[in-house]
């Protein structure tokens, strides 16, 4: 049996500070247009080469437990802001890290650290509030043109492509990308449907690697059940093998016998099936999801008043596809069997129901409304698919990362706006808090706030220093901050002061920022307020997320 190795205070928070700082080097190097590209080897014979923060922070293994579990903590927060702004994994790593070194040091002068915790969390509300003043609406094709090129690392290639499929689905519409079969980047466009549940776990997938299950021309099934009893399942999985169908199972959910035989299916190469996990919604709002579903493929649900569950009629219960992409987030089916008549019926009863909201015949609140505006976009929105091509495979793997960051950046700048970017709007900010509005605050309180001010300064240093000698960032720096313009900042990639950050398309989604600010404050608050450190005394600790937040099949 393994021992534990057991940490206190000043000591712990040094062993675990070395992962840190390791982890932010290394992901600091791609930070700004003269970032720069890393290499990693995968122990694959193939190396693999990549720009994106995220893919740099899953690549990181130290040999040492306290480092290791350093590096997890900033892999962790980057997640956590990841999965919701979709971009920002360099930003966020690098804040979560500076808070980290800063608040230790304050710690270990005796600064009271739930006081540094606190002002941490303050001083990122504050932010948060201050950065909305320089907030634009996404309003063009060239806004989405140039969020997509800077998110890139600047390729104009990339950008315009990422456009052209925005173009052709509409706001309503899903992007997905592909590695292309023949060498050549191009894009197609054809009809889908996207719903937000992924798979139930990690065994599903196809693609391990990239964490993915796909299938061609395949089957899907929808029960309005709990699925606890084999008998229930096999007339299902009976037809799937019969006719060599993939099939896509929805459920309420489904107990660990089932998940279990179903899996022991998958693995045996006996059928291909993929479980989807039912979302946190209530009872009825997963049957009104389940209805889009049906509606969507003119299908019947299993499990209702008009089809009880034990009544599978494979010519009335099941859906077809040619292709369907499924991750822990989300189902995505393309070129679906639709049936227009009973999806026409379906978008138009939604579409009443947001009427009859609006003008205040139904009471629903803001967040049903979004609801239902999100279910009408995803049952009349279509798909664009953009394969990228290269000379090899880790030119292509590269690309592939700069078209996710670039799509999750145009989606976030479109969900809620855009800001002056390459660290210029978070500087600004940092300084607009100058003066605590927080009564009745200690001193300790005043020096955490404060520190936190100053870290929000350092992504532009970091960006700086890839250019310029230090002693002339800070007067950069100070430079940029004194200008009141809210849209003149700095030019990184052409090393000089712009009067317009918007009209040179140099630009950050509000959403990458907040996300950024809200879970590195949050992580270093946590940190900084851990006394004792458990870990193991041998090196056996994955670098997977185990806090049940961060559990990537979790609802």
């Amino acid at each position: 049996m393994l021992g534990k190795d057991i940490r206190f205070g000043h000591e712990a928070r040094k062993k675990i500070l070395e992962g840190i700082i390791a982890a932010e080097n290394t992901v600091a190097s791609t930070l700004g247009p003269k970032g720069k590209t890393v290499l990693i080897d995968k122990g694959t014979g193939h190396p693999y080469y990549t720009k994106d923060g995220q893919h740099v922070l899953q690549a990181i293994l130290f040999s040492d437990n306290w480092k290791n579990l350093g590096a997890l903590l900033v892999r962790n927060t980057s997640i956590r802001s990841n999965r919701e702004a979709g971009d920002g994994s360099t930003t966020v790593s690098l804040l979560f890290s500076e808070l980290c070194k800063a608040g230790a040091a304050l710690v270990d002068r005796g600064i009271d650290q739930n006081e540094v915790a606190r002002a941490y969390k303050a001083a990122a509300a504050d932010m948060i509030e201050a950065i909305q003043k320089y907030k634009k609406t996404v309003s063009s094709d060239d806004d989405i043109l140039n969020i997509a090129t800077i998110s890139a690392n600047n390729d104009p290639e990339i950008g315009n492509y990422v456009l052209e499929a925005f173009q052709g689905i509409g706001e309503d519409g899903v992007v997905s990308i592909k590695d292309s079969y023949n060498g050549k980047t191009e894009i197609t466009f054809s009809e889908g449907y996207k719903v937000p549940q992924g798979f139930l776990n990690g065994d599903y997938a196809t693609d391990v690697e990239n964490e993915v299950c796909e299938f061609a021309n395949g089957a899907v099934i929808i029960y309005n059940e709990d699925l606890k009893d084999q008998e229930l399942l096999k007339p299902v999985l009976n037809w799937a093998y019969d006719n060599k169908k993939p099939i896509v199972i929805f459920a309420n959910s489904v107990s660990s016998e089932i998940n279990n035989f179903i899996i022991s299916n998958v693995k045996n190469k006996i059928i291909e099936a993929c479980v989807i996990k039912a979302g946190s919604q209530t009872k009825a709002e997963r049957l009104e999801r389940y209805k889009d579903i049906a509606a969507y493929f003119g299908i019947e649900i299993l499990g209702t008043n008009d089809r009880p569950a034990t009544a599978f009629d494979s010519s009335k219960c099941v859906g077809l596809y040619k292709g369907v992409q499924i991750t822990p987030q989300y189902t995505l089916f393309a070129d679906p069997v639709c049936n227009e008549d009973t999806l026409q019926a379906r978008v138009k009863d939604l579409k009443s129901l947001l009427e009859d909201a609006t003008t205040a015949t139904l009471s629903l609140s803001e967040k049903e409304k979004e609801g239902l505006k999100e279910r009408i976009a995803a049952l009349t929105g279509g798909i664009a698919t953009i394969y990228v091509g290269g000379d090899d495979m880790p030119e292509i793997k590269e690309k592939i990362d700069r078209y996710e960051d670039a799509l999750n950046a145009v989606r976030a700048a479109v969900s809620e706006g855009i800001t002056p970017g390459g660290g210029v709007t978070l500087l600004k900010a940092s300084y607009d808090c100058g003066k605590i509005k927080h009564k009745k605050v200690s001193n300790d309180f005043i020096v955490g706030y404060n520190t936190f001010l100053q870290v929000c300064r350092k992504p532009i240093k970091f960006i700086l220093a890839n250019l310029m000698e230090s002693e002339d960032i800070e007067y950069t720096i100070a430079k940029i901050a004194a200008n009141k313009s809210k849209s003149a900042g700095y030019d990184a990639k052409s090393n000089k002061y712009v009067k317009d950050m918007f009209a040179r398309g140099i630009i950050d989604p509000i959403k990458v920022e907040e996300c950024a600010l809200r879970y590195s404050s949050s992580a270093a608050a946590l940190f900084l307020t851990s006394d004792a450190v458990i870990t193991d005394e041998q090196n056996n600790l994955s670098l997977e997320p185990t806090d049940p937040i961060m559990d990537k099949y979790k609802d």
